[in-house]
């Protein structure tokens, strides 16, 4: 979701990223420091969940109680992004109603667990490197949040505590978690060590109100023979796309667009929405890179067709920029991040949230068979660092606990950046959290948005979580953007992304990416994601 700036403001991640792969100079962290003039009683608190999963065979209700510690009181130390990634733990603005709605959770921990939370928000330019500096020397941080593209440096690193012995003591239910998230997100080499903090997707927006106008619905039908509805196929999606594109469709006098997409934060995102349905893979199990290298030659034409249906400068568009392109009434389609549903259903924007639809992003026809993949990147996960002392390790679970069991009131906001990881979040049980948290969104177009939340990250497909992502992304971002503006064919595009890649394995260490890729392919697996 998003804030006036969302969450690293995504513009700011592929530098962010790739800043950090060349040290470990550590940055300035912001303190809060959660020190009362008085201490509250420890108390027990009790949290039901309700979660409805299309992987359980049925739906779940879990009640789980959690209680005070035997002995005294514990200080946990935590970090997480800066700004508004941070109201989840502390929001002194926190509120009944609206986007400060279900924030402010850390003293309600003290409260509730005599856990006392001392935490530090970390600018997210130098996170990485704030994190590995401190993970490699002091040690004083017993939790970290931060962006799953580390987890090849974390996890594969062993710089995080496995979480499996105290997820069965406590009962979480991992079930709750779609597949991308529990495996590619949370695990590594068949262990679990993190629970998830934001969850990241693409979905399709559409104006559902021009969809459905009847005049507009008559002119598609007599243009390509079909009904207008939301594009199931890429193919489908350049139809609708160029129909809508260079004129006014909904009589405000000024031409509208038919798409638009984020080109300019994580350029690569949007390419794999389209090579992930094609069935590619970042690598095979030998280390050969975009295979097969066909299937990224084609999602690389279709993007470059797509931008052609686009608004003008439309390259130079970040995160926030695509989306008053819906919520303003620029463009009739997107395929983004979660925001545009909660952004449209603030009421702060010409179209309002029951004028947008969500769906399923498209897909390819495979071997006879449709596949439609979301890209899941970004995010954010939770761990327990190695340092953390043995005596303070449960203490710890116990905060990353409260934080999952809380997460279906403290995630609808649309202020604190987060996005729905689980399906309790986003099932019918969670409505009255996003009713609140939401004030200008209907019933109706908030279980729209819901329903399409969980189907986009049911359908996902992970970012690259090796040593060296940020290398191999900046080079594929970079080919992607000479092949859009013709400066080079897609073929030739393709081609060299594999050769540099090639090479930035060889000095990465061919041994040591292989058997961490190795690890990652585990995690396909289990994830159901890696081809039979």
């Amino acid at each position: 979701m998003s804030a006036p700036e969302r969450k690293i403001g995504r513009r700011a991640f592929v530098g962010t990223v790739a800043g950090a792969v060349g040290g470990l100079a550590v940055g300035v962290a912001l303190g809060w420091s959660l020190r009362p003039a008085g201490v509250a009683p420890a108390a027990t608190a009790t949290v039901t969940r309700t979660v409805t999963s299309t992987i359980a065979a049925a739906p779940t209700t879990v009640t789980t109680t959690v209680t005070a510690p035997a002995v005294g009181k514990v200080e946990i130390t935590f970090a997480c992004d800066a700004g508004h990634n941070f109201l989840p733990f502390i929001d002194p603005g926190e509120a009944a109603e609206g986007g400060h709605y279900g924030q402010n959770q850390a003293p309600k921990i003290e409260n509730a667990l005599g856990i006392r939370l001392i935490g530090e928000e970390v600018d997210p330019g130098t996170e990485f490197s704030i994190y590995m500096a401190d993970l490699t020397g002091p040690g004083k941080y017993n939790i970290i949040v931060y962006f799953p593209t580390y987890n090849g440096d974390i996890m594969g690193g062993g710089w995080a505590v496995p979480l499996d012995p105290f997820i069965e003591k406590y009962n979480i239910n991992m079930y709750d978690l779609p597949p991308v998230y529990r495996f590619l997100y949370c695990s590594w080499g068949g262990k679990t060590y993190a629970l998830p903090y934001d969850g990241d997707f693409h979905a399709l927006y559409y104006r559902k109100d021009i969809f459905q106008n009847s005049d507009i619905r008559r002119r598609f039908r007599e243009k390509y023979g079909r009904d207008l509805e939301p594009p199931k196929t890429y193919d489908e999606y350049l139809q609708v796309a160029e129909f809508f594109n260079g004129w006014d469709w909904d009589g405000d006098g000024e031409e509208e667009y038919g798409t638009v997409e984020d080109f300019k934060d994580l350029t690569w995102g949007i390419f794999f929405d389209r090579f992930a349905s094609l069935g590619g893979l970042w690598f095979d199990e030998d280390m050969n890179p975009l295979v097969p290298n066909e299937a990224a030659v084609k999602a690389l034409e279709d993007l470059k067709k797509a931008l052609d249906f686009m608004p003008p400068g439309t390259l130079e568009f970040g995160a926030l920029q695509v989306f008053d392109s819906m919520t303003k009434g620029i463009t009739a389609m997107t395929l983004t991040w979660p925001d545009v549903g909660p952004r449209a259903g603030s009421g702060e924007f010409p179209v309002k949230g029951d004028q947008v639809g969500t769906a399923l992003v498209p897909g390819y026809v495979v071997n006879g068979e449709l596949k439609r993949f979301s890209w899941t990147g970004v995010g954010r996960v939770m761990i327990i660092t190695v340092n953390t002392p043995e005596e303070k390790r449960e203490a710890a679970f116990r905060v990353l606990k409260w934080m999952w069991d809380t997460s279906p009131i403290w995630v609808p906001s649309g202020l604190n950046g987060e996005d729905p990881f689980s399906y309790s979040q986003t099932s019918v049980g969670a409505l009255p959290h996003w009713e609140r948290a939401n004030p200008a969104w209907s019933k109706e177009g908030i279980l729209d948005y819901l329903r399409a939340a969980e189907l986009n990250y049911s359908h996902g497909y992970p970012d690259l979580y090796l040593p060296g992502a940020a290398q191999y992304t900046d080079i594929l971002s970079r080919y992607i953007m000479l092949a859009v503006t013709g400066q080079m064919s897609p073929r030739d595009a393709i081609n060299r992304v594999v050769q540099e890649w090639r090479e930035v394995t060889r000095e990465l260490g061919e041994d040591k990416q292989k058997k961490l890729w190795r690890q990652q392919i585990t995690e396909y697996k289990r994830a159901g994601i890696w081809p039979k």
